[in-house]
């Protein structure tokens, strides 16, 4: 595995997995499906974030009954969700850590379902936060 780190976080990402990020998220596409991974990340420059930040950015899915489990990864700590549409399967995290939010995400072909998530479970539990606090 290598090692991915932004200004706020690090991970260790699979090294068969291709990157293909931008200046507002970091995506990784799985080379055996058609799955991709990918890390947003957004900072409360009014002070530290809440769950009630993580409720706000999900809040659709907190609406439709979306079962949330809480989760805890490192110094980040949130809500950990999965569910099914149309012909996709995606698994979300929403976690928060001092003034940081992120959501990472994993996405693939419903059909596809459960093939990485050996690997997104070890990417995910990699997650440390670097970097100080906005404020």
């Amino acid at each position: 595995m290598n090692e991915y780190c932004s200004h706020f976080w690090s991970m260790y990402i699979r090294e068969d997995w291709i990157e293909q990020s931008d200046n507002t998220s970091a995506t990784f596409v799985s080379p055996g499906v058609e799955g991709a991974f990918q890390v947003s990340v957004a900072r409360n420059s009014e002070g530290p974030a809440t769950d009630d930040d993580l409720r706000e950015f999900a809040q659709e899915h907190f609406d439709a009954g979306a079962p949330m489990t809480q989760v805890k990864i490192g110094e980040f700590e949130g809500y950990y969700l999965h569910y099914g549409f149309d012909d996709m399967y995606q698994r979300q995290w929403w976690l928060r850590s001092v003034d940081t939010v992120m959501m990472v995400t994993y996405t693939c072909n419903h059909a596809d379902r459960g093939i990485d998530d050996h690997a997104v479970d070890e990417m995910v539990s990699s997650l440390q936060r670097i970097g100080k606090a906005a404020h």
